[in-house]
């Protein structure tokens, strides 16, 4: 069996790292191993994590480096880039593995890879959310958010990343290419999207196959798609204003990162979508969907008119 990477960084995880590494342990496909970094904890996460690196030395492995504090995403791309697998998948500290996550998403890479054989692939799944006490909440975080996974040509990927990192797996020739990865981004996961659109192909598995628990410390957490929560968003003009300052910086390093590499038509696409941004007021609102650059649910693409990215 081919032996898969899962990445995990932990910063003051010490409340829900047990039940996570219970729930990598009940996988029915174990052929894996967990690389985490330790984000400068101050709680009790390094000894919690240092007793299954002790008791369970061939699954999981502490990494170190000496880096200082450096957040999610540095986190996460100091680890990719210090591994060396044919597979990666991604984890979050808070959550819990449906215990056949690995092998139906594994499964699915190898499927898609058979059809697009030495193409970067991506791989996602739908989510169950949960609260902190893991009492459902949704069974289905698309349908909550109102997601479409079938939505991934690039135009659409720029504008709204639909991917959860904590559900995607990641082949070779896409390891070797998202990195490194330039200042500017927004998450890991946004980026391997753009990356898996322009250069291979995303698929998906219709399956929530982590409960993703909802707590008042999440970082990102999920919002239900509504109109209040449109209206609420649409009153927040300096927040939405910083958000889409984050896309077109996003984008922009993008472009720089991959400029000589990108193929035509994807340049192309991105090319237009900065050129946009120096419309004028009235051109820009409708410039977006005339160029495919749609979000998914008609609230999101109001808000979008109403106040352009």
């Amino acid at each position: 069996m081919i032996k898969i990477e899962i990445l995990l960084s932990v910063f003051n995880g010490e409340k829900y790292l047990i039940e996570l590494f219970e729930s990598l342990l009940s996988q029915t496909y174990r052929n894996f191993r967990i690389l985490i970094r330790n984000d400068f904890s101050t709680d009790n996460s390094i000894n919690i994590i240092k007793k299954y690196t002790k008791n369970y030395p061939d699954t999981f492995r502490l990494f170190h480096d000496s880096l200082g504090k450096s957040g999610t995403v540095n986190s996460f791309m100091h680890l990719l880039e210090n591994t060396e697998t044919d597979y990666l998948m991604f984890c979050d500290q808070d959550d819990i593995w449906k215990n056949n996550k690995v092998q139906s998403t594994f499964d699915k890479m190898r499927i898609t890879e058979e059809i697009y054989p030495s193409l970067p692939i991506l791989i996602h799944t739908d989510l169950e959310i949960v609260n902190s006490e893991l009492e459902s909440i949704n069974s289905s975080l698309w349908k909550y958010q109102k997601i479409n996974p079938k939505r991934t040509k690039l135009h659409q990927i720029i504008v709204q990343n639909i991917g959860t990192g904590c559900t995607m797996m990641i082949n070779k020739p896409l390891i070797k290419i998202v990195h490194p990865v330039p200042d500017g981004i927004i998450m890991h996961d946004w980026w391997f999207m753009l990356v898996a659109s322009t250069f291979g192909k995303i698929d998906y598995i219709s399956e929530s196959t982590v409960c993703y628990r909802q707590h008042e410390l999440n970082q990102i957490g999920a919002k239900e798609y509504g109109r209040n929560k449109i209206i609420q968003r649409l009153k927040s003009l300096s927040v939405r204003a910083v958000e889409n300052n984050y896309i077109k910086k996003q984008i922009l390093a993008f472009k720089q990162r991959y400029k000589d590499d990108m193929p035509l038509d994807k340049k192309e696409i991105v090319d237009k979508f900065l050129e946009i941004n120096n419309y004028g007021f009235i051109k820009k609102r409708f410039a977006y969907f005339i160029n495919g650059f749609k979000k998914n649910g008609i609230l999101r693409n109001l808000a979008d008119i109403i106040f352009p990215i």
